[in-house]
């Protein structure tokens, strides 16, 4: 039984559209915690040993997750090179700014992808540990004062806390991927936006991550403004250096974007609009911001005036 040590929650076959070199093997990476930038081989970035791996496996659950990410990334890989293809033939051999990119079959795959890619990733597995332990420890207090014996003498209540168990963690992030449908839920609400392709005509390139789909909202509100499915939502996925994926909410593509940008085609981003979905890539990125060229001094300006960027424990909001 062959067993796979790196496992990948940024694949292979999509970090390949950001390398410098022929082979496609390597690319430029800034860690935003130690501060340096090297070019490290894709194999060996945005993975982590056994990440999906659950405790005490058996024949019958073996790298299961992993597995069953193999053979999404197979299909995954065809219709990556299938969109770039589009870009490449509908725009760049005849510029057509109103050449429809995304067909329906496409659509329906990276609404998949999207979803997968969205929620395998650390970032989303601490969200959820996150949301696991402090629902517990929002509930103890009453269940130790109304359902426990009392406390050891010189013990008070407030000092009982759980601690969560990292070593189920991938037990966790399979459940919440994978009960209930979750990827596929989240599918549909990638598939009901509203999608263009930005593409990149200057000499500046754009950034991907350890944590590749990222969005932000404009709407804000205490309970609700980052969800996939809120008002105003703005999503973005780069698929190489040059070409994004570009998500709008309807009701914000129908008031604010529709009259400069179009359904299903090419837009060329101003310098401006990459610089924004650049520093975004930054901002939700878990540890690394990756790019064809070493040049992140966009990273370095942001790190000036937000230096919670560079922290492990930053702050992510990235649960619906």
């Amino acid at each position: 039984m062959s067993e796979v040590k790196k496992q990948h929650y940024v694949p292979q076959c999509y970090l390949r559209n950001f390398t410098f070199d022929k082979d496609q093997t390597y690319l430029c990476c800034k860690d935003l915690v130690s501060g340096s930038v090297f070019k490290p081989n894709i194999e060996n970035i945005a993975q982590q040993k056994y990440f999906y791996d659950f405790p005490d496996q058996d024949d019958s659950n073996f790298q299961v997750i992993e597995k069953t990410f193999s053979k999404i990334e197979g299909n995954y890989a065809t219709y990556l090179k299938r969109l770039i293809n589009n870009v490449q033939s509908g725009y760049l051999l005849s510029p057509n700014k109103d050449a429809r990119i995304i067909t329906k079959d496409l659509k329906d795959a990276f609404s998949l992808y999207l979803s997968v890619q969205y929620f395998r990733t650390p970032t989303h597995r601490r969200a959820i540990q996150d949301m696991m332990i402090g629902t517990v420890n929002w509930m103890l207090p009453h269940f130790l004062e109304h359902h426990a014996p009392p406390p050891p003498e010189g013990l008070n209540v407030d000092d009982i806390y759980a601690e969560y168990n990292e070593e189920y963690a991938p037990i966790h992030h399979a459940e919440f991927m994978f009960k209930d449908e979750t990827i596929e839920r989240f599918s549909d609400l990638f598939y009901n936006k509203v999608w263009v392709i930005g593409y990149c005509t200057s000499e500046s390139l754009l950034y991907t991550s350890d944590n590749p789909v990222v969005k932000h909202s404009q709407f804000k509100s205490p309970v609700r403004g980052y969800g996939l499915g809120s008002p105003n939502i703005e999503i973005y996925f780069p698929i190489s250096s040059r070409i994004v994926l570009m998500l709008f909410e309807e009701g914000l593509y129908r008031t604010q974007v529709r009259s400069e940008i179009k359904e299903d085609c090419i837009y060329e981003l101003p310098d401006e609009y990459i610089r924004y979905i650049n520093s975004m890539q930054v901002y939700q990125a878990q540890r690394q911001v990756y790019c064809e060229i070493d040049d992140f001094n966009l990273v370095d300006e942001m790190i000036k005036t937000n230096p919670e960027i560079t922290s492990k424990d930053k702050p992510q909001i990235v649960m619906n």
